[in-house]
């Protein structure tokens, strides 16, 4: 490949890196929102959000390891 494409795709990268993150700090107050809207299920809030950062982890991992 070229020297071009290559740091294309790694900035690409990143840059979705960077929306995934911004992800993470955005859905916590979301979910507070949707379980104040939602009274009858705001016990779903912790699992989602754990299960929402747990499978963060691996990403950020490889996406490490590939940049």
């Amino acid at each position: 490949m070229k020297k071009g494409t290559t740091t294309f795709l790694k900035a690409a990268i990143i840059i979705i890196g960077f929306f995934v993150f911004a992800l993470c700090i955005w859905v916590p107050g979301l979910a507070r929102s949707a379980a104040e809207l939602n009274p009858e299920y705001p016990y779903l809030k912790i699992p989602v959000l754990v299960g929402l950062y747990i499978a963060v982890i691996p990403f950020f991992l490889s996406l490490y390891l590939f940049v």
